[in-house]
C-alpha cells in the first residue's frame, strides 16, 4: 500500500515541478537550466538536505547523457562512502548499469552502519518517505545477489519502528519468492521465521 501511495506522491510532485516551471528553473538572471541540471548542481554543492533531496528527485527524472556524465563525475570525486552510495543509487536508477549495481552493493553499509542510511533517508531530506529508497533497492538486489542479501539481513537486529517493519516486509517478500534461498541466511543472522510472521 505504501509503495503505491509513494509512487503517486512522487509522481504528483514531479509533475507539479515540471508544470510549474515548464521544465526550466531560473538559476540567475543570465542562466536558465533544466530541473535536472539544477538538482545536479545541488548535489555538487554538497549541503546535506539538498544533496539527498536532489538525488531522490533525480532518481525519478529522465536524465540526458550529459546529466549522467556530470553526475558520474561527481560520483568519482566523492570520498565519503555514504554519500557515494546515495549517488550510486541514483546512477543505477537512471542507467540500470551493472557497474552502478555492483558499486551500490559494495558500498552499502553492514549492520549498525545502516542506521546512517535510514536516518539520512528520513531526516536529512525534504523528500517524504516511510522507508529508505536505498534499502528497497538493496532488497530488490537481494532476491538474486547473495552479498546484497547478507547486507540486507545484517541490518535487521539494529532496526526498529518503520525501518524494522519495512525490512521485515522486504525479507518476507524474498522468502515468499524463494524460501530455500533465504532460510539459511536467516539462521546465520539469528532471525527467527516467527519474527517475520512466518510459521
Amino acid at each position: 500500500m505504501f509503495s503505491s501511495l509513494r509512487k503517486v506522491v512522487v509522481g504528483c510532485i514531479c509533475l507539479f515541478l515540471l508544470l510549474a516551471v515548464d521544465g526550466q528553473c531560473q538559476i540567475d538572471s543570465d542562466n536558465t537550466n533544466t530541473i535536472s541540471e539544477y538538482l545536479i548542481q545541488k548535489v555538487n554543492d554538497c549541503t546535506d538536505s539538498d544533496f539527498t533531496t536532489s538525488l531522490f528527485l533525480l532518481s525519478h527524472l529522465t536524465l540526458t547523457e550529459n546529466n549522467i556524465r556530470v553526475l558520474s563525475s561527481i560520483y568519482k570525486r566523492e570520498k565519503d562512502p555514504i554519500r557515494k552510495v546515495f549517488i550510486a543509487f541514483t546512477l543505477y536508477e537512471r542507467t540500470l548499469e551493472k557497474r552502478y549495481e555492483n558499486d551500490f552493493i559494495k558500498l552499502y553499509p553492514v549492520g549498525e552502519q545502516q542506521r546512517r542510511i535510514w536516518k539520512i533517508s528520513r531526516y536529512k531530506t525534504d523528500y517524504v518517505n516511510v522507508s529508505s529508497p536505498l534499502q528497497r533497492r538493496l532488497a530488490n538486489f537481494a532476491i538474486t545477489n547473495q552479498i546484497a542479501l547478507k547486507k540486507l539481513l545484517s541490518g535487521y537486529e539494529f532496526s526498529d519502528g518503520a525501518d524494522r517493519e519495512s525490512l521485515s516486509d522486504q525479507i518476507l517478500q524474498i522468502y515468499k519468492s524463494n524460501p530455500d534461498y533465504i532460510v539459511r541466511e536467516l539462521h546465520q543472522h539469528n532471525i527467527e521465521l516467527s519474527e517475520l510472521g512466518i510459521k
